[in-house]
């Protein structure tokens, strides 16, 4: 038994509906998205709670090495839009195994030199 329905005039009121809303959706997530893409993106190096350097990821042009001394020594390497720890002393490497940062509210922490980067 085959039963067919003809769509009513509330039917296409509703699909019509339900069409803007993820229509509508769509262009606040990506309008969303290219605004935090536009922001400012600044990283901040501590070291023991002290501020040592700022940097803004999207002003800088070419690779820029900070390294800061103290009990371990670590090195730390900006990008345009990225930072990272490229080297340090310490024992296990956490810091540098975490990688690249590139987003706001990122961060990466060397315990044992007390710095930490944060985006």
């Amino acid at each position: 038994m085959e039963t067919s329905r003809k769509m009513k005039r509330g039917d296409f009121v509703t699909l019509a509906f339900a069409g803007v809303v993820a229509g509508a959706l769509f262009l606040w997530n990506s309008t969303r998205g290219m605004a935090q893409q536009d922001d400012v993106l600044i990283a901040e190096i501590r070291q023991d709670g002290k501020l040592i350097r700022e940097i803004d990821l999207h002003k800088i042009k070419d690779s820029k090495i900070v390294q800061i001394e103290g009990a371990i020594t670590v090195v730390i390497e900006a990008q345009p839009g990225r930072i990272r720890f490229q080297s340090s002393e310490c024992p296990d490497q956490v810091c540098v195994h975490t990688g690249w940062l590139t987003q706001q509210g990122q961060l990466a922490a060397c315990l044992p030199s007390k710095t930490i980067v944060t985006i």
